[in-house]
């Protein structure tokens, strides 16, 4: 399931972060409450400082459009919108590349927005935190839900990131450069079995179709005669490479 956080105390917060520069890439699934809401989906902030990137729906700040933001340690900052707006009550999938000092974008339902080629220093993050900005204090909390939260330490291309937003799981695409993968379908872990501490009490929520690699049977030992022939009448999905999940 996905998690629900309700704009005032939820938030998850890993005390490390995977990220010291670029390249990278970020991105989650989302769905807000309402409009018109400053709302921060993901950052990766400096604990006593107050620097950070992060992708927030800048609900009163741009109109409803998402943006990404990266601001250095001394409080100098970019943000990148996107052209297109996000709608409350509805999952969207977001995303933002960090390429160099002077290139990042971000993305909306696979869709390229504002990119800058403005140079800025690195924030030095310490913390990844999902549902709230949190840097040397916690602000802009969610009031919606995240899930399939995904970090890179490459900048995915154009078609990789459309095929997150297909609803392909993080785990299928750039597996070998994937820092951090939490799908926040059962207990907030990543991939490596690290657990995200919670802060509040976020809930389950309904989660997206996600498409995840199927699991085949595992045959044990050598095979050395030949393949049994398929069966007369086949079987729908066993072999397939791919599985559609949907929580209900």
């Amino acid at each position: 399931m996905a998690r629900y956080f309700n704009g005032s105390t939820d938030y998850y917060s890993l005390t490390h972060s995977p990220l010291t520069n670029e390249p990278f890439t970020i991105g989650c699934w989302f769905k807000v409450d309402a409009l018109n809401v400053n709302y921060t989906l993901i950052s990766l902030g400096n604990n006593g400082a107050s620097g950070y990137w992060r992708i927030y729906a800048a609900g009163s700040d741009q109109s409803n459009s998402l943006a990404g933001q990266k601001q250095n340690d001394s409080g100098s900052s970019l943000t990148v919108i996107t052209t297109v707006d996000y709608t409350a009550g509805n999952w969207h999938h977001a995303a933002m590349i960090g390429e160099s000092d002077t290139r990042f974008q971000i993305y909306l339902d696979g869709t390229p927005g504002g990119e800058t080629t403005t140079s800025l220093s690195d924030p030095t993050p310490d913390f990844v935190t999902i549902g709230a900005l949190r840097r040397n204090a916690v602000i802009q909390y969610l009031a919606g839900s995240v899930a399939e939260v995904g970090i890179w330490n490459s900048v995915l291309t154009n078609t990789d990131i459309r095929k997150l937003a297909q609803g392909y799981s993080p785990s299928m695409i750039s597996p070998e450069s994937l820092a951090v993968y939490v799908p926040l379908v059962r207990e907030p872990y990543d991939q490596s079995g690290i657990a995200f501490p919670a802060f509040g009490t976020p809930v389950p929520s309904i989660h997206p179709r996600i498409i995840r690699p199927s699991r085949r049977p595992y045959l044990k030992g050598t095979i050395t005669a030949s393949p049994p022939p398929p069966p007369a009448s086949p079987i729908v999905g066993r072999y397939s490479n791919l599985t559609m999940l949907g929580v209900t």
